[in-house]
């Protein structure tokens, strides 16, 4: 993609319709609003959002875009802190999409649904806790009592595969307890086991998107992505249809392989020149990388005065430092 400002016909046959980014590249959430700003005017319409975050977003997301709300805004984006997406360019990104379905009938406004298993398990474990304390009494015999329970990583490891387990094993005892919020509850529990299940594979992308792929099966069930248009906006590599050169699979080629029924279009991004964004979380690696500690004072380090090493690694450094 050339420009900012997208000029496409997507064709009528298409049930979802993929940007492939590169994470990190500031236009890029310009160039996902030319394509659904497009996609919403066209005749054929669009009707899901589809983009690469976990459930909880979706929930912060949706209500972003039902109230317009700045606080409802500001949730959404705080659960993106410590991530490449905490960014002014995501607000806004979130913002025009919301101005784009005020100008849209209600029937045709954007839905958000997110796929990814719970990239941040902490921040969907406290969640959880706080949905379940409104319905799991203290005195439960059932394991979801025992959630806001102070917890290690690895004793939280522990405590979300036997719960995932019982959820499933004992359905009905939760559905009881948990009421019209189990299907809710019960997903993100699955998706927070998924997501430590693909930390601990050895193998995080295949693990990943296999999961990935299970969420779209459930999702599929309750939104017909087959019947109705949906546009993604995904990592480049979650976008290709075919096996990657590494033998990975990732959900664009799951779906490819097991749903015949699904027509998929793919875009990718081709950056000529573009800005990269600097998120905070990357700070405390390269203050490392700026002063080192020498007879207990921390100075700059001389590799800052005699060095041209990328101070961090983000897709695109190679070909920054080779024009620099």
């Amino acid at each position: 993609i050339f420009s900012q400002e997208i000029d496409l016909k997507v064709p009528e046959e298409s049930n979802i319709v993929w940007f492939g980014e590169v994470h990190g590249t500031a236009t890029n959430n310009h160039v996902a609003y030319s394509f659904m700003k497009q996609m919403a005017e066209s005749n054929e319409g669009l009707d899901y959002f589809l983009i690469e975050a976990s459930y909880v977003t979706e929930l912060l997301l949706n209500k972003y875009l039902e109230t317009g709300s700045d606080s409802a805004l500001q949730n959404l984006m705080d659960s993106y802190k410590g991530s490449i997406g905490y960014t002014v360019e995501k607000r806004q990104f979130y913002k025009d999409i919301y101005q784009l379905n005020q100008s849209l009938q209600p029937e045709d406004r954007y839905r958000a649904v997110c796929l990814d298993v719970e990239n941040a398990p902490v921040k969907s474990h406290r969640h959880i806790a706080k949905e379940v304390q409104k319905y799991a009494p203290i005195d439960s015999e059932l394991l979801i009592s025992k959630i806001g329970e102070s917890k290690t990583w690895d004793e939280l490891v522990e405590y979300y595969a036997e719960l995932n387990n019982e959820v499933e094993s004992n359905n009905e005892a939760y559905q009881s307890l948990l009421g019209e919020q189990y299907n809710e509850l019960a997903y993100l529990i699955r998706n927070v086991h998924y997501v430590m299940l693909a930390y601990n594979s050895g193998n995080w992308d295949q693990t990943r998107d296999s999961l990935i792929y299970e969420n779209f099966k459930v999702r599929t069930k309750e939104f017909e992505f087959e019947k109705n248009r949906s546009f993604a906006f995904w990592g480049w590599t979650h976008t290709s249809q075919s096996t990657l050169s590494n033998e990975l699979d990732f959900i664009a080629s799951r779906i490819k392989s097991n749903r015949h029924d699904i027509v998929q279009h793919t875009y990718y991004g081709i950056y000529l020149k573009s800005a990269f964004l600097f998120s905070g979380f990357e700070a405390p690696g390269i203050i490392r990388w700026m002063f080192k500690k020498e007879k207990g004072e921390y100075r700059i380090a001389k590799r800052m005065m005699n060095s041209n090493k990328i101070i961090f690694s983000i897709s695109g450094s190679k070909y920054l430092k080779k024009i620099a």
